[in-house]
């Protein structure tokens, strides 16, 4: 699936600068046969399978990552990624910044246009950046926007970004986030209410035509600045069940799917299809709502302990993950070897439990009086997910931890009425879109603990530490690759040590691609739509 998971750490899947290019950049491998090399003429239709259907197309305000995946055609920024994990300009032509890393110059490409022939000015940059910092918008993520002293645009196509700040990753988010129009968006008061969210004006190499329950259809951008795409069309196709997606890529009725552990396998042997695989820098983790028991650091550890990762990896994922220690992922400049994951043994989660007061009763944990329960939630359109969940469940009945397993369609499962907010501890199975780059304050800060779905911050554990209240704002403060390496290896130890979090694995991400599709190549930097303008489809 492409949206099984949330978008607060996709945004910044571009994040990374060079030092990580090339540990992370041989990252893609083609499984079943090579990409064709002839290209048909330009025109047709590529379609792409959603599990779940986007709520807003609006960069500021949308939550999940099938609204990212959707926005990455519309909404272009300054700069992008390339496949090799370096950074090039996209609507900017080039870019200088100060040795000091607290200004930033930017030149827009001259006769930038939006898709409705309007002017792409530097204002729309100066827009963008005060509608993030609105309080107002509500931003779900500012990602660096609140590190800005102020824009200048001296002319339209200038842009001097001053900082506060020194804030290391601004070139990868900021430099990369969609700009927003102006003409169009100027004059909104409630961003959450208006009608750009499921009618957005974009400068990229599509624009949405339609939208409807099950599909969402893109037609080419003849303004797009490199040119219109050779495809007539991009079509999403929402098919919330993994295997009737698989089915229907066999069929010849959608072109691309990701491809859970579980029919890996068999998409490998279909004729006409085209299997792609890369080591993503999106993790899977178990969400601990730090209401009640799990406040306490022992019952965290101890659910940690009860977690059998390597047969989890082994056993639901086939083998096509690799086990999470932290946030960063393995080959990462920042990843700290010398963090281990906790070995899988019943026996010493049980002892920490004991240590913590509770006692066995009937089979269940307690203390007080009260069970040690703990539900897991997690989205229901993901099988891996679901069954993640379910040997959850079993292996933390085990010591003594009364559960379930709840399975929610995605939005309502992050909703305001999802268990995040109920005031009772509980478990959530999920992905999260971490990048190559380490930061992470807007996850671990307690400042960053949200009150509702609409309130900006990502610490919806409820986590607090004043140590790392420290070291997630100094990490984006210096520049120094050894210096922010030794920040991050400090947190990678805490959070390894004070499990805010389960980390499970880093699961590869897998694709299914018909042969009629030229010049799809998704990787862990650029995505799924690096020069997706040059894409064609034959017959």
């Amino acid at each position: 699936m492409v949206d099984g998971q949330l978008t607060r750490r996709t945004l910044l899947r571009l994040a990374a600068g060079a030092a990580a290019a090339p540990s992370l950049g041989a990252l893609v491998a083609a499984c079943q046969g090579a990409a064709p090399t002839t290209a048909p003429p330009s025109g047709g239709t590529v379609s792409l399978a959603l599990s779940a259907a986007p709520k807003v197309l609006n960069p500021p305000i949308h939550t999940f990552a099938v609204e990212s995946t959707v926005i990455s055609l519309l909404m272009p920024g300054l700069l992008r990624m390339n496949a090799a994990g370096a950074l090039e300009p996209d609507l900017a032509r080039r870019y200088d910044v100060d040795p000091t890393g607290m200004t930033y110059r930017f030149q827009l490409r001259p006769g930038l246009v939006w898709e409705d022939g309007a002017p792409l000015t530097s204002r729309d940059f100066l827009f963008t950046y005060q509608t993030y910092v609105d309080p107002r918008t509500r931003a779900a993520y500012l990602t660096g926007w609140d590190k800005i002293d102020r824009v200048e645009t001296p002319d339209d196509t200038t842009i001097v970004v001053h900082m506060r700040e020194t804030y290391a990753p601004f070139l990868s988010g900021i430099g990369t986030s969609s700009i927003l129009p102006e003409h169009v968006l100027s004059g909104v008061t409630n961003m959450a209410e208006a009608p750009f969210n499921r009618s957005p004006v974009g400068s990229g190499p599509f624009k949405l035509t339609a939208w409807t329950a099950t599909e969402i259809v893109l037609e080419a951008n003849d303004r797009y600045w490199r040119g219109r795409p050779r495809l007539d069309r991009f079509v999403f196709k929402v098919v919330p069940d993994a295997t009737t997606q698989v089915n229907q890529l066999q069929a010849g009725e959608v072109d691309i799917v990701r491809v859970p552990p579980e029919l890996w396998n068999r998409v490998r042997t279909m004729s006409g299809v085209r299997g792609v695989h890369y080591h993503d820098t999106t993790y899977v983790l178990v969400q601990l709502d730090e209401y009640d028991f799990l406040r306490e650091i022992p019952v965290r550890q101890a659910l940690d302990l009860a977690t059998p990762k390597q047969d989890i990896i082994g056993g639901v994922l086939r083998g096509l993950a690799a086990p999470a220690t932290a946030d960063v992922p393995p080959g990462s400049p920042y990843f700290n070897s010398q963090v281990r994951p906790r070995p899988y043994d019943p026996a010493g989660a049980r002892k920490l439990l004991a240590q913590a007061g509770f006692a066995m009763r009937d089979g269940v944990m307690s203390r007080d009086g009260r069970p040690l329960e703990v539900p897991i939630y997690t989205i229901s359109t993901s099988p891996t997910y679901v069954q993640v969940a379910q040997v959850l469940k079993e292996r933390w009945s085990k010591i003594g931890v009364r559960t379930e397993v709840v399975t929610m369609e995605q939005s309502a499962l992050f909703s305001d009425q999802g268990p995040q907010w109920n005031g009772r501890d509980a478990a959530l199975v999920f992905g999260w879109g971490q990048g190559t780059d380490p930061y992470n304050y807007v996850n671990w800060s307690s400042q960053q603990i949200p009150n509702g779905q609409h309130d900006p911050g990502e610490n919806t554990e409820r986590y607090r530490n004043a140590r790392i209240d420290e070291l997630v704002v100094r990490g984006v403060q210096v520049a120094s690759l050894d210096d922010r390496r030794r920040i991050y290896d400090e947190i990678q130890a805490i959070l390894q040590r004070e499990v805010p979090v389960l980390f499970l694995y880093w699961p590869d991400a897998l694709y299914a691609v018909s042969t009629r599709v030229h010049g799809f190549q998704p990787n862990a930097f650029s995505g799924l739509f690096l020069d997706v303008h040059t894409w064609t489809r034959g017959a």
